[in-house]
């Protein structure tokens, strides 16, 4: 289980490089496999909307419960 604040500490310290040096962090969050609207990474999704701003995340759920993290 997670709540909003974990998940906007996980973000700012992936963002700020807390977490991994900034080459890791980069590879992780990079498409490499390219799918109709968006690209897989290891472990994220990483996408462009309509105006070409850069998002990355990933979603996940189980009965009664769903996520999307999005980092713009």
């Amino acid at each position: 289980y997670s709540t909003v604040n974990d998940m906007l500490k996980f973000a700012n310290g992936l963002t700020q490089n807390v977490l991994l040096h900034k080459d890791y962090t980069d590879l992780i969050t990079t498409g490499k496999v390219s799918a109709s609207e968006y690209a897989f990474g290891y472990g994220f999704i990483d996408q462009r909307d309509a105006d070409g701003v850069r998002s990355f995340g990933h979603g996940g759920g189980c009965i009664g419960m769903n996520t999307e993290l999005r980092i713009y």
